[in-house]
């Protein structure tokens, strides 16, 4: 979702169903906001946060699973 604004939305895909966690970082990795933590169903869902509240610049998404880590840089405008 580049670039985003006001409600913003994540979308998750899995395999399986899987623990997770969501959050949004600055360039430095500090975190920024936790948008999301616990239970994600089999197949796609999707994950809302409020970019309106934030500062415009670049912005990490973390999600972290037992599976690993996957990141993605977005764009608050």
């Amino acid at each position: 979702p580049n670039p985003a604004s006001a409600i913003t939305c994540i979308p998750i895909s899995s395999s399986e169903k899987v623990e997770i966690s969501l959050r949004l970082l600055d360039v430095l990795g500090r975190e920024v906001q936790s948008v999301f933590t616990g239970s994600v169903p089999v197949g796609r869902s999707n994950c809302f946060f409020h970019a309106d509240r934030l500062l415009p610049g670049t912005y990490i998404v973390e999600m972290r699973s037992d599976a690993g880590i996957e990141t993605q840089k977005i764009m608050i405008k």
